[in-house]
């Protein structure tokens, strides 16, 4: 969980720096008229709001990883949950029937 974090900061801080330089290139527009500066601007608002959307995206689908990795961590007959219990000899607690390898 810690890796999503990490993505969540990392997205972020672009984030911030494409909005700065959007801002940078907006004054040097409005001071000069520069035609490289307006592109420039457009360009950096679509990837502002492309990576805003991504985050979005992200943020909204990450439940899809964590049901995954809890699909291995339970039992085939009779779906207990078997991460906080202790299964001795691959044999669920509850119904005593033969589990997988956890890894």
């Amino acid at each position: 969980m810690a890796l999503y974090n990490c993505h969540r900061v990392l997205i972020a801080a672009v984030i911030l720096f494409e909005l700065g330089f959007s801002l940078s290139c907006f004054r040097n527009y409005s001071r000069g008229y520069d035609t490289v500066q307006l592109i420039m601007l457009i360009g950096s608002i679509a990837v502002t709001a492309s990576l805003m959307g991504y985050i979005i995206y992200f943020n909204k689908n990450l439940t899809v990883p964590r049901t995954l990795l809890a699909i291995g961590f339970q039992c085939e007959s009779c779906g207990m949950n078997l991460r906080k219990s202790i299964a001795t000899a691959n044999r669920c607690p509850q119904c005593a029937s033969a589990t997988h390898e956890l890894s």
